[in-house]
């Protein structure tokens, strides 16, 4: 097996929406996403949804440079869509991490 070095920069995070429903965040989450998605730099992103937690949700996107991040969350448009996130939940943590090594998969005549 063989592993990777890369340089993505990834950052998670982490909301909890408590009562609000699901809904109005999905459509604020929708509303960063499309705007996240014409920055510089934005490799990917994602929403994903507690196993066990109703309400507690991850946000993951990733960037070439935790620059390009720090540019996106500086801009005014980022700005008010935070906003407007934040009304609708509260932040339980924001980590940022540079993915160090990958490492793929088996190929199938290898697995068990």
């Amino acid at each position: 097996m063989t592993t990777t070095e890369t340089g993505v920069f990834r950052v998670l995070l982490e909301i909890d929406i408590g009562d609000t429903p699901p809904s109005d965040f999905f459509a604020a989450w929708d509303r960063m996403a499309a705007t996240a998605g014409r920055a510089p730099g934005i490799l990917a992103q994602s929403l994903n949804a507690h196993t066990r937690e109703t309400g507690r949700y991850f946000v993951v996107s990733e960037w070439d440079t935790p620059e390009d991040f720090r540019a996106f969350s500086a801009g005014e448009a980022h700005e008010e869509l935070a906003k407007a996130l934040k009304a609708l939940g509260r932040t339980v943590s924001m980590t940022g991490m540079r993915q160090v090594r990958t490492s793929p998969p088996a190929d199938p005549e290898e697995r068990p």
